[in-house]
């Protein structure tokens, strides 16, 4: 748990550095973060059953 507290107290201090709170609400974060998935998700749409350990 204390590797994951000091990611996020990084990751704070590095957006508050250079004034990206502004953009980086919540919101806009999921909506980014929706949009990758799906993109990620067509990667894998219609490749079918692959065996384990394939890419």
């Amino acid at each position: 748990m204390f590797y994951c507290f000091s990611s996020r107290q990084i990751q704070s201090k590095f957006v508050k550095d250079r004034n990206w709170d502004q953009y980086h609400q919540p919101r806009n974060i999921l909506l980014a973060l929706v949009g990758e998935v799906g993109e990620l998700a067509e990667l894998f749409q219609w490749r079918g059953e692959v065996k384990e350990g394939l890419p």
